[in-house]
């Protein structure tokens, strides 16, 4: 398992406190099973500008084409899985006190609505990144090379 991924953002109540987000990977399978039920949000994906010098898919593009993706369809229920597996996998830390993000979730985003979207973004890479690097990228980019050049 990879290390957690720690961000920090200022807390909205304007006192100038820090909130730390700790994000650990879920399992691979579950963020499979939840990737591909999110595979028809992905549809619009096919046609994103993700393969970059050398007929090789460019990881920072294909990442920001699914983030862009997932987020244009927000309110479906295969998002929200997505969201529930990010929020569940999350600690926040603030003030020094350490709480799992699904027991204070309501309160926490009451208080800083403009967390909400970053820490999705960032869950969204962390999550899922790892499905786009190595071997599995390697996949992609033939995958995206055969269906932009006719040959199948």
């Amino acid at each position: 398992m990879s290390e957690p991924s720690t961000f920090e953002i200022v807390s909205d109540d304007g006192t100038g406190t820090v909130i730390e987000y700790r994000m650990t990977l879920a399992n691979a399978l579950q963020s499979w099973g939840a990737l591909k039920k999110a595979g028809k949000l992905l549809k619009g994906i096919g046609s994103a500008d993700i393969v970059g010098a050398e007929n090789k898919i460019d990881k920072s593009k294909a990442i920001l084409a699914l983030v862009e993706a997932l987020l244009e369809n927000a309110s479906s229920p295969e998002f929200t899985e997505i969201e529930k597996l990010i929020f569940n996998n999350t600690i926040v830390v603030e003030n020094g006190d350490a709480k799992k993000l699904p027991t204070i979730q309501d309160r926490h985003f009451n208080a800083n609505r403009s967390h909400i979207i970053p820490v999705l973004q960032k869950g969204i890479v962390f999550q899922f990144g790892g499905f786009f690097s190595g071997n599995g990228l390697s996949g992609i980019a033939g995958l995206a090379i055969l269906a932009t050049s006719g040959k199948n």
